[in-house]
């Protein structure tokens, strides 16, 4: 019993870490470049919702980026 919950709980874990950036975490970073826009987490939540390859893509970017420049270069990232 104990390893079928180790198990579930493993890969719920893995499942959580596989996810990516949230729209929070994204606008979060944003914001700390000082480019947060308005309606940041309402637009990231359409995108993943939309186009979740695209936006997956394009908020690991953003999260990795360094500064404003290199964020700005993620949006529309292929």
């Amino acid at each position: 019993m104990k390893t079928i919950q180790a198990s579930v709980l493993a890969a719920f874990a893995l499942g959580l870490v596989a996810c990516g950036p949230t729209p929070a975490n994204v606008c979060s970073k944003l914001k700390e470049l000082d480019a947060e826009p308005i309606g940041c987490e309402i637009k990231w939540n359409i995108k993943k919702s939309e186009k979740p390859d695209e936006y997956k893509k394009e908020a690991a970017c953003i999260v990795a980026a360094k500064d404003k420049a290199e964020a700005s270069k993620c949006l529309g990232a292929k």
